[in-house]
């Protein structure tokens, strides 16, 4: 039950509210079809089927106006689960992104997001059965109990048989079924990391013309999984199968009932008819209510997952907020990954007015220091001070509103350049200054961004930093791309705002050292 809480709080408790009781209100179609079929034969047995078309088309016409109503909302439906899905993978992947040093070096990263994503899949689907379908089948099911008690109680006691023997069969199974399918989803983890250590040596399988070849042919391990797998999966089926078997045998129980009380005179030929269609859903929404449960042990199974992924967050999100960075401190600050320091300490103070060079060796952990500083890596190791306030105690989001990273990757967006530039607010007189300064032409403005070279991508990359216009600006090898004008012209900007900003620059070459008054070595 904690798992469904946990899941209620990810989506709109109003839509699913709206969705629920709109999908009660179209169960309510599921009895015309019985009820027209009992009418037409009554009235055609007493002779009055002529005099009552009326009421036919009367009943034709409300099960057409149900039908595009539900054409309407199914479409809805599938938008907001749609959306609730997008925004599900979107929370992960930001985690993912939070996480992304440790992953990227372990090669886990595709294997994390394939089986996340098949869950969100499970979760989704557990959405819809829960919230959505499970009240319309306890209200299908109450209408139709109370519908045949008016008609047969012998159907009645035999469906409470029938539903006895369900709920000892879900009793017995429930704990079996529930590790099974912890098991499959387990192996088929295994498979996919089996798969990507797999395609880790497709170099060599390649050079051996062996691209063909069964990838169990490579690797035992990968076969011993399968077998697993399939085993798992026949007991799940098998679990859930001796549900179906009751029902099935719960349905022809009732049809043989109904000809005998027919035969016996017990019930009218529009009865049996009315019975022979609406009896179905007596087996049927029990079986749906026993299979929400073994469904349910499978979305808990991913939810489960989900919470450990998402709410194990190295990152501490903090609740300080800032109006201002006036001062950064690092104090015994060592860049750790995987456990292991991979750069020397660092203690130094940060103010305004100051231009901090970031230089090392390829791996030395430069761009690290900048995601740490910046909350999208953890600090493992010493402390940083803001304002005086730890890192680790100041809001991620105020943080952010006062920093400008132009990041090692380029990145763009499908959109013209100005948008790619001014993603929020931004400094329009900057925005033309540097045109000028990178040297932006009318033609790279009109330019498609998919058509971009990685140089004018670069451009773009630094515009966005210094537009935003924030107290502190980090560069991560700005001048990678840059012709040697730009690189002179950008150096000569730099040089006239750096006593009214502070600067990190990361770079391997020497175009920045005469502006740096410290030095962060790697």
């Amino acid at each position: 039950m904690n798992n469904i809480i946990f899941l209620s709080k990810k989506i709109s408790k109003k839509k699913l509210l709206f969705f629920s009781l709109l999908f009660v209100l179209l169960s309510l179609s599921n009895f015309i079809a019985p009820f027209l079929s009992s009418f037409v034969v009554t009235q055609y047995m007493e002779g009055h089927l002529s005099e009552n078309i009326k009421y036919l088309v009367i009943i034709f016409s409300i099960q057409l106006i149900f039908l595009i109503f539900r054409f309407f909302y199914e479409y809805s439906k599938s938008k907001f689960l749609f959306y609730t899905d997008f925004n599900l993978k979107s929370n992960f992947l930001g985690v993912l992104q939070e996480k992304n040093l440790t992953f990227s070096l372990t090669k886990k990263t595709g294997e994390i997001q394939y089986r996340m994503f098949n869950d969100i899949a499970t979760m989704i689907r557990g959405v819809e059965t829960f919230y959505i379908n499970t009240p319309s089948i306890l209200f299908t099911l109450m209408v139709v109990v109370f519908l045949i008690t008016r008609i047969s109680f012998l159907i009645l006691i035999f469906s409470l048989i029938m539903i006895i023997l369900l709920v000892i069969q879900f009793i017995y199974f429930q704990e079996p079924l529930k590790k099974s399918f912890e098991e499959t989803k387990r192996i088929e983890q295994e498979l996919v990391g089996e798969m990507n250590e797999h395609f880790d040596r497709i170099e060599i399988i390649q050079l051996y013309n062996k691209e063909s070849s069964s990838l169990i042919s490579f690797d035992l391990r990968f076969g011993e999984l399968i077998t697993k797998y399939l085993k798992q999966k026949k007991l799940n089926l098998l679990g859930l199968s001796f549900s179906s078997v009751i029902v099935q045998f719960w349905l022809i129980g009732i049809s043989v009932i109904s000809m005998i009380l027919l035969s016996l005179g017990e019930i009218s030929l529009g009865q049996f008819v009315f019975l022979a269609q609406i009896v179905y859903f007596l087996p049927t929404s029990v079986g749906a209510l026993l299979n929400t449960v073994w469904e349910y042990q499978d979305c808990s199974v991913s939810i489960e997952r989900y919470k450990t992924f998402t709410e194990d967050s190295q990152l501490n999100e903090g609740d300080t907020k800032i109006d201002k960075i006036e001062s950064i401190i690092f104090s015994n600050v060592e860049v750790v990954l995987n456990n292991y320091a991979v750069s020397p300490e660092i203690n130094l103070n940060v103010e305004q007015g100051d231009f901090v060079l970031i230089k090392g060796e390829n791996g030395g952990g430069k761009s690290s220091l900048i995601r740490i500083l910046s909350k999208l890596l953890p600090l493992e190791s010493g402390e940083i001070f803001i304002n005086h306030t730890e890192l680790n105690k100041v809001e991620k989001k105020s943080l952010r509103e006062h920093i400008a990273v132009a990041t090692q990757r380029s990145y763009v967006f499908q959109n013209s350049l100005e948008e790619n530039v001014f993603l929020e607010d931004g400094n329009k007189k900057v925005y033309k200054l540097m045109k000028q300064i990178l040297n932006i032409d009318s033609e790279l403005t009109q330019k498609n961004v998919r058509v971009l070279s990685g140089g004018e991508k670069q451009k773009i990359n630094l515009m966005r930093a210094f537009v935003r216009d924030r107290e502190v600006i980090i560069l991560d090898e700005p001048s990678s791309g840059l012709d040697q004008r730009a690189i002179e012209k950008l150096l000569e900007y730099l040089s006239v705002t750096k006593n009214k900003k502070i600067y990190f620059v990361v770079t391997h070459d020497n175009h920045f050292d005469k502006l740096a008054n410290k030095v962060i070595q790697l």
